[in-house]
């Protein structure tokens, strides 16, 4: 047999099941692969461009040894969604200033030898670029095997003031759930800073006011557990005159911040119990009376059962007391009803004490 005997008979097999593509095949083939690769390069693109537009924001502290209070060079870690990513590591001192992104979920402290620290962050909106945060309260570390380090009140809300050189102001917070919970500072400093209180979680009304009471804001906000950064920005003396001038009945600060009613109500009813029907008939009395103030109901449930159910609930709530308050004399426009449903600290889990707590329904005056 011949050496193009053999080439023969194998080369024959092979085309004849060989496929045939034809030019348009083949030319279809390409264009699929070229927009395949444009697909990925554009979604690589976006995933770049998001990265890059996420706000990040200086976040300063000095990490430290619990027991000997010495700073400790300890790593820094942002976790969000996509993963941990390492943002530094502390100085020899402990010091540290980072940027941490709004994206990132908690911040981690590591160092061996030691018990990592994680601590939840939550942004507000509205919070300039400039803004620098101090979160010292909660970077201490103690070593593997020394004992845990005590709890604190759970939260941590860290605020930076923007105002003008000439202003003093009073940061008040009241909390929803506790009245006789509240937090006040003395703000007055030439120029924007950062101050951070520890706190427990709760719901919280926050007033602004100058010295004399003279109120500039008054707001609801929530503090989670964790770290919550604000930015809290004070108007010039001149537009608060401006306002109160404006409005033919001013109240002070300390006056809104005592203008909370919580209304309690039945585990699943949205009955108004007899002893808020005489607080309500007092608030619209008021209300009639004072045409400038407007009350914004909320409405409230516990954490138990269906989420959807409890939304409801809650509306009924809200509605029970705006209803209320219309039959009295009380005109629509100075009623805002609104509804959050479950409150995330009463869970199914919960203490009775804490869910009798949470089905309420909590009416905030305030100026229009």
């Amino acid at each position: 047999m011949t050496v193009s005997n053999v080439d023969l008979r194998l080369i024959v097999p092979f085309k004849t099941f060989m496929p045939v593509v034809s030019a348009k095949t083949r030319w279809r083939s390409l264009w699929c692969f070229l927009g395949f690769i444009a697909c990925l390069f554009v979604v690589a693109q976006a995933q770049a461009q998001a990265k890059s537009t996420t706000a990040s924001y200086h976040v300063f502290g000095r990490c430290h040894d619990y027991a000997t209070a010495l700073g400790l060079k300890a790593s820094l870690v942002a976790v969000t969604q996509q993963g941990r990513s390492k943002l530094a590591e502390c100085q020899p001192s402990g010091d540290f200033d980072v940027l941490l992104p709004t994206s990132a979920t908690h911040l981690t402290i590591e160092m061996k030898g030691y018990q990592p620290v994680t601590i939840p962050v939550h942004f507000t909106t509205d919070i300039p670029p400039k803004a620098r945060f101090n979160i010292g309260n909660l970077t201490a570390m103690a070593k593997i095997g020394s004992p845990p380090i005590p709890p604190d009140k759970g939260a941590l809300l860290a605020l930076f003031f923007s105002m003008p050189d000439s202003l003093t102001i009073k940061y008040h917070l009241t909390s929803l759930t506790k009245p006789s919970s509240h937090l006040q500072a003395t703000i007055a400093y030439k120029s924007p800073i950062s101050r951070s209180f520890p706190i427990a979680p709760d719901d919280y009304i926050t007033t602004i006011s100058t010295l004399d009471n003279r109120l500039f804001l008054s707001e609801k906000m929530t503090v989670r557990p964790g770290a919550t950064f604000k930015a809290v920005k004070a108007m010039k003396p001149a537009e608060v005159s401006t306002l109160n001038e404006a409005a033919p009945n001013t109240y002070t600060a300390t006056e809104l911040a005592l203008s909370i009613n919580i209304l309690y109500f039945d585990q699943s009813s949205h009955i108004l119990r007899p002893g808020v029907k005489v607080a309500l008939d007092s608030l619209a009395h008021r209300l009639v009376k004072q045409p400038n103030l407007v009350a914004t109901v909320t409405g409230y449930t516990d954490n138990v059962g269906k989420r959807e159910l409890n939304l409801v609930l809650a509306e009924y709530r809200a509605k029970a007391v705006e209803n209320y308050l219309k039959e009295r004399g009380v005109p629509a426009n100075q009623i805002k009803a609104s509804w959050e449903g479950p409150d995330t600290k009463a869970s199914a889990e919960a203490s009775e004490a804490v869910k009798t707590i949470s089905r309420r329904v909590v009416i905030q005056l305030s100026p229009r």
